[in-house]
């Protein structure tokens, strides 16, 4: 009956499941702050495909002329696999219907303004979306096939699980969780310095 399929809750193994990737997106937000990220959750019912939301600061605003053209943060939408296979084409593309559908929002700086009032002359400025997919367990050829051929920057990363650190990490543990980041050619557009290696930006 529709009453019972409203009451229903998911069985134990669906629940540890929905947790253990719940966890790991709180985990991968805690770990791209090491680097810049300010991101909040976002991953709920009608998320639409996002399961983090914010910006990525590459240079220090106090190091930034804000009559500059070039901006020196990005906005950023995120989603997080924790499988023990490795990410399929089809992640690759669903980020990219999420980055087509959120496309108008990279004329103005609304994500950081929400958050930082005081920032709200960036809302004047182009600050362009970039994609970012995380996952426990690389990527299929195919996936990176699909994520190099299409048009919306992006960047695919593969970030460990949490269980890997100890009890009191520091930074240099959440750093270390890291282990495989690469930029699409739309986003080298974006940040000609990027290195495959590297997340912050070549001097």
């Amino acid at each position: 009956s529709y009453s019972s399929r409203r009451e229903y809750r998911g069985t134990p193994h669906e629940k540890e499941y929905l947790q253990r990737g719940l966890d790991y997106e709180f985990h991968c937000i805690k770990v791209l702050r090491e680097f810049s990220f300010h991101a909040r959750h976002k991953g709920s019912l009608g998320d639409k495909g996002i399961d983090f939301q914010g910006f990525w600061q590459v240079v220090q605003g106090d190091q930034f002329d804000h009559l500059s053209k070039e901006p020196h943060m990005y906005n950023i939408i995120g989603q997080c696999k924790h499988e023990r296979t490795q990410c399929r084409s089809v992640y690759i593309k669903e980020l990219e219907g999420v980055l087509s559908r959120w496309r108008h929002k990279q004329h103005h700086g609304s994500f950081i303004t929400n958050q930082y009032p005081e920032r709200m002359q960036l809302a004047t400025k182009m600050i362009p979306i970039i994609g970012l997919i995380v996952n426990t367990s690389g990527y299929t050829q195919r996936a990176i096939d699909a994520f190099e051929k299409t048009h919306n920057p992006m960047i695919m990363a593969v970030i460990r699980p949490a269980n890997w650190l100890p009890e009191e990490p520091t930074s240099e543990h959440l750093k270390s969780c890291l282990l495989y980041w690469r930029a699409n050619e739309p986003a080298m557009k974006y940040l000609p310095g990027m290195s495959s290696k590297r997340v912050t930006t070549e001097d």
